[in-house]
């Protein structure tokens, strides 16, 4: 059995999410249960948004840019114990002084630095690693989800019995779908597009631990995948 829970926020802040934490931890409590858990699943598509508040949408075309922010992205698909020479290799790499978006790119160095990388960042690295990690590696499905429910919905402005109404018609749905699944049948396969691009990872991963490519060669092109 797994547990789902839905949250209605009002906003996305740091101090909202928090709250919600600690509001779940406190309810598994008062029925028994630890809120533990083993797995989390993020994504970095925060560093496009980042790259694009701090001033690098307009140099997004720019080669040099480009390839810099997708090799930064990339760092997820390095091991673990390799994420600091790969990014000292990235970093040496990257635009210079003379560059117009060099500014932009050195602001954007700081901000992954401190929230992704240093060791008292706020995302831990073992939390954003998926090395040999050839499963669902975006929220894109969790997504795409919301997207579908609110087509279902069909408007902006829904009250809270309309809300819970929508949930549990999705979750009777949910239980339909899990249902084959639980008696052994086997999933829907993989769309093909990302079969290919997840067979080539794999055909990456196994080529740099064989040392056919060199760490920077292996970062370059899981980031042009």
């Amino acid at each position: 059995m797994q547990a789902l829970v839905y949250f209605l926020l009002p906003d996305k802040s740091k101090a909202t999410y928090n709250r919600v934490f600690a509001m779940l931890k406190e309810y598994a409590l008062s029925v028994g249960k630890v809120f533990q858990p083993t797995t989390v699943q993020l994504d970095f598509e925060a560093l496009w948004r980042k790259a694009q508040e701090l001033g690098l949408q307009p140099y997004y075309g720019d080669r040099a840019v480009n390839r810099f922010l997708k090799c930064v992205a990339a760092l997820s698909l390095v091991p673990l114990e390799e994420i600091d020479e790969a990014w000292l290799q990235i970093d040496s790499d990257s635009p210079s002084a003379d560059h117009p978006a060099f500014q932009a790119l050195d602001r954007f160095k700081t901000y992954f630095i401190s929230t992704w990388l240093e060791n008292e960042s706020v995302f831990p690295r073992v939390l954003w690693n998926h090395y040999r990690n050839f499963g669902a590696r975006t929220t894109n499905h969790i997504e795409g989800w919301h997207h579908a429910l609110n087509g279902r919905v069909g408007k902006r402005h829904v009250n809270l019995f309309e809300i819970v109404s929508h949930l549990q018609k999705e979750e009777h749905g949910n239980k339909a779908q899990r249902s084959p699944l639980d008696m052994g049948r086997a999933p829907k396969p993989v769309r093909k597009k990302y079969r290919v691009l997840n067979e080539r990872l794999i055909r990456l991963t196994d080529q740099y631990e064989a040392q056919e490519l060199s760490l920077i060669q292996y970062v370059s092109r899981v980031a042009h995948n």
